[in-house]
């Protein structure tokens, strides 16, 4: 007699081993290349040995990535943005919940005004030789300190 919830066997999935096999060719292919490096003398085969090298690397991270399922993946570098990004909305969550209702207003519209600014700005570069992107970083500074917030991205690009 054959059990009814039997597990069946479960197949590899095809695209996975397809990947697996990329996977291995490229880290082949990477060592071929470090061998290549290896035995390199002509500055200009070092040079291109050492673009291989980094295109190889490029693949092998690339495979490695849809391996993992490809997933949003940060560095640490990202994940200390991420939460500062984080900080400042939740500062600016704060501000708003925190005050009564005509100085929430105010703020909102000192933020209104921060964007208005910036937005002046973009659309006058070509005449004053002043940009401001509209980036995620600039757009929190302003959006927490509103149009103080403007002037001092105005300063630090100034400065820098």
């Amino acid at each position: 007699m054959k059990p009814v919830f039997a597990k069946k066997a479960a197949r590899p999935d095809p695209e996975l081993l397809t990947l697996k096999a990329e996977l291995l060719e490229a880290q082949g292919d990477l060592a071929q290349a470090y061998r290549q490096f290896d035995q390199a003398l002509d500055p200009e085969l070092v040079e291109s040995c050492v673009y291989q090298i980094s295109a190889v690397k490029a693949r092998c991270n690339y495979l490695i990535r849809r391996r993992a399922g490809g997933g949003v993946h940060m560095d640490l570098s990202q994940k200390i943005i991420a939460a500062i990004l984080a900080g400042f909305f939740l500062v600016a969550l704060i501000r708003v919940f925190s005050s009564p209702f005509p100085l929430a207003l105010k703020r909102l519209l000192n933020t209104l005004l921060g964007f208005l600014a910036l937005g002046a700005v973009r659309l006058t570069a070509g005449l004053t030789g002043i940009a401001l992107g509209l980036n995620l970083w600039n757009a929190l500074v302003i959006a927490v300190l509103g149009l103080p917030g403007f002037v001092l991205l105005l300063l630090v690009q100034w400065i820098l």
